[in-house]
């Protein structure tokens, strides 16, 4: 008597590429996922104290005073949406008299980790001097402060009052990207 062994054999190999079709195809699962997208700005903005950001040239009006130096007092506000590590601010003060030796001098200050005292013109924390200049001439100095969205620096111009009315002084700040803090995945 003859045994068949080809259908055996044909029947143990069909068995064996089946299941490994089976296995090939579990292994080729795929995951969908979504992710959002923001986008992402930074900015220091000048304002007047306590007020809104203003949008183009800050123009700085100096008040008519009895007291021997004029205060204009100003914020730079975080306007971005990202945490910021400082910001490099700008003041430029022109002065109408065409004699140098009469321009007026302007001191710009920042009041570090405290407030603006207004009756005594005095600062709550600790008073940083940003640098001063005759116009025609500007101010440029990097203020390292960190600044979540909407902070302040609170800042300040002073200038001799007899010379408020011959002078123009604009403010503005400008953030490089080394300022803006590293961002980092949650939950991933």
């Amino acid at each position: 008597m003859r045994t068949p062994v080809v259908p055996a054999v044909s029947l143990a190999l069909i068995l064996i590429v089946m299941s490994g079709s089976v296995a090939s195809a579990q292994s080729q699962a795929t995951a969908e996922g979504s992710n959002q997208v923001s986008t992402t700005f930074w900015s220091v903005t000048p304002a007047g104290r306590a007020g809104s950001p203003q949008t183009g040239t800050f123009l700085i009006t100096w008040p008519v005073t009895a007291q021997s130096l004029a205060y204009h007092y100003f914020d730079g506000v975080n306007t971005g949406s990202e945490d910021l590590t400082g910001a490099t601010f700008t003041g430029v003060s022109v002065d109408a008299v065409a004699n140098p030796n009469q321009n007026a001098v302007v001191t710009f200050e920042w009041c570090q980790n405290g407030s603006w005292n207004l009756t005594n013109n005095t600062c709550g924390g600790t008073l940083v001097v940003l640098g001063s200049n005759s116009g025609p001439g500007s101010v440029t100095t990097a203020i390292n402060q960190n600044l979540a969205p909407g902070d302040r620096l609170q800042l300040r111009a002073s200038t001799p009052r007899n010379r408020t009315g011959d002078l123009t002084t604009t403010i503005s700040f400008s953030v490089g990207r080394t300022s803006v803090r590293s961002g980092f995945v949650s939950n991933s």
